[in-house]
C-alpha cells in the first residue's frame, strides 16, 4: 500500500499528525469497532476534518484528498485481508532503534478507535485467548492503559512469561484481528 500523499502530508505537520503507524492502529480499530459508523467518519478523525467529502464547494480536488483515498484504501484492504479465506492483514508498524518492532504507535491508535467498544470486548471475550491478547496488547499504547497493563505485567507472579508474550505481541495482531472481525460479525447477526 502506498502512503505518499499521506506522508506528505503528515511531515507538514509531524507534531500534530498522526504518523503512519497510528493511523494504520486506528483504521484497523475501526475495521473491528462493534460502533456504527460510516468510513468517512473514521478518516475525518484521523485527518482532524469535519468535512468527510473530498471536493470543495468549487468542484476542485481539496489538499486532503490523496491522503483521504491512502486512509479509505488502507481501510478496505484491512476489512478485506480479515475476509477473505487466508488472513493477510499485516500491520504497518514502527521498528525501533534496537531493530524490534515497536507497537506503541499502532497499539495507541488501535485502542483509541476501540476505546468505546472495550467493555463490550472483555464481556465477549471473556476467559478467552483472545480478551488475553487484546490486553497484552494495551500495555504498548502509550498513556493511562498502557501504563496500567505494564504495571499489572509488573506485578503478576507470571511476570517473565507475560514480559515475553508481550514482547512479541506483533506476531498476534493478525489473529487477533480476525477473531475480532469475526466475531464482530456473528455479533451483528444477533443485534449485538
Amino acid at each position: 500500500m502506498s502512503w505518499i500523499s499521506y506522508q506528505e502530508w503528515q511531515r507538514q505537520d509531524s507534531q500534530n499528525r498522526p504518523d503512519i503507524s497510528l493511523a494504520d492502529g486506528y483504521l484497523a480499530g475501526a475495521a473491528v469497532s462493534l460502533q456504527v459508523r460510516a468510513d468517512e467518519v473514521w478518516i475525518a478523525e484521523i485527518l482532524g476534518q469535519e468535512d468527510h467529502s473530498n471536493r470543495r464547494d468549487d468542484g476542485a480536488l481539496d489538499a486532503l484528498s490523496g491522503p483521504r483515498r491512502e486512509l479509505l484504501s488502507r481501510l478496505t484492504e484491512t476489512r478485506s485481508s480479515l475476509t477473505g479465506a487466508q488472513n493477510t492483514y499485516v500491520p504497518t508498524l514502527d521498528v525501533a532503534e534496537d531493530g524490534e518492532f515497536d507497537l506503541a504507535g499502532w497499539a495507541s491508535g488501535f485502542l483509541e478507535a476501540m476505546g468505546p467498544d472495550l467493555d463490550m470486548w472483555y464481556y465477549h471475550l471473556a476467559g478467552s485467548r483472545e480478551c488475553a491478547l487484546l490486553g497484552l496488547l494495551g500495555t504498548h499504547a502509550v498513556g493511562p492503559m498502557g501504563d496500567a497493563g505494564k504495571a499489572h505485567i509488573a506485578a503478576h507472579e507470571k511476570r517473565q512469561d507475560l514480559e515475553m508474550l508481550q514482547a512479541r505481541s506483533w506476531e498476534f495482531i493478525p489473529g487477533l484481528l480476525r477473531v475480532l472481525y469475526e466475531r464482530k460479525v456473528e455479533l451483528g447477526d444477533l443485534g449485538a
